[in-house]
């Protein structure tokens, strides 16, 4: 395994699965590649580029946080990426552009109506994927598992 994907819309959903997927790039000595998305507005056609984000200067704050914990869990080699469009095609596509092993989300914990109502981007990524994916539990019950690094 050599490159893992953390797409991020700066939810703490996102920062959850932030740790896994930065103890699984450590432990493989993998690069965890961290792709921000920005949701398009309705009638925005998606396919604007995916620009390399320089991590010291890129004034994206879910790509800052998320580097910052992710040297927390050892990670050493981090990519950044920025992107704009339907989130679960731009994911899909920056897997197919960057040859990803395995992508790492969190998965928001809806029920009911909110499930309905809501398009699951977790969901469609799963389903068009040609990578692994593993899905991180967003409810506070499950990520307490996730040990948190001394600093």
């Amino acid at each position: 395994m050599e490159r893992v994907l953390l797409p991020t819309d700066g939810s703490d959903c996102a920062e959850t699965a932030a740790g896994l997927a930065s103890r699984i790039a450590s432990d493989y000595d993998a690069t965890l590649h961290v792709l921000h998305i920005s949701e398009t507005v309705p009638g925005k056609v998606d396919g604007p580029p995916i620009l390399d984000a320089d991590l010291e200067a890129t004034d994206c704050e879910a790509i800052q946080r998320i580097h910052q914990q992710a040297r927390g869990y050892g990670a050493e080699d981090i990519e950044a990426a920025i992107s704009s469009g339907y989130p679960f095609r731009e994911i899909v596509r920056y897997v197919e552009l960057r040859d990803i092993d395995i992508v790492v989300m969190g998965s928001h914990d809806r029920t009911g109506l909110g499930r309905v109502l809501n398009r699951s981007t977790t969901k469609n990524v799963i389903r068009r994927s040609p990578a692994p994916v593993l899905t991180v539990p967003q409810s506070t019950e499950e990520s307490a598992m996730l040990p948190i690094p001394e600093q």
